[in-house]
Formats: C-alpha cells, structure tokens, sequence
C-alpha cells in the first residue's frame, strides 16, 4: 500500500516537472520577442533592451529556466498557504 501510494507521489512530481518544462520550451520556441510584446511594437530600441533586462531575457537559458522554476515552486508554495 505504501509503496503505491509514494509510486503515484514519484509519478504526479514527474508529470509536473515535465509539464513545466515543456510549458518553458513552448515558450522560448515560438516566435517573437517578450520584451517586444511587453514593451510595445512602437517601442525604441533603448527600451526593449531595457525590457529584455528587467525580465531577465538577456541571462543565458539555463539561468532562465533555473529562475523559472524557482518562481513556480514559490508561487505553488504561497498558494498553499
């Protein structure tokens, strides 16, 4: 019994990391630029950089990603509260 219990703990741990990583390569895959998007198609140069480095897009994708799930875990953990 316990040992089913903490295979279907293991599975549903393994099915959310995989789910977020595929929502992260989704993300960094489609075409476009975020800092664009967020700061606007009218935007300078100047301020989509500014954009890019605010977001953290100007960090290399192992950075992002790390940074990603960190900010997944603590949002999962503040709602839990």
């Amino acid at each position: 019994m316990i040992a089913r219990i903490a295979k279907r703990i293991t599975w549903v741990i393994f099915v959310v990391f995989t789910t977020m990583t595929l929502a992260f390569v989704v993300s960094n895959v489609l075409p476009g630029d975020p800092a664009r998007m967020v700061a606007g198609t009218q935007a300078r140069p100047e301020d989509v950089a500014r954009v890019r480095v605010q977001l953290g897009l100007d960090k290399p994708l192992a950075i992002q990603y790390a940074r990603y799930l960190r900010r997944m875990v603590h949002t999962a953990r503040r709602n839990t509260d």
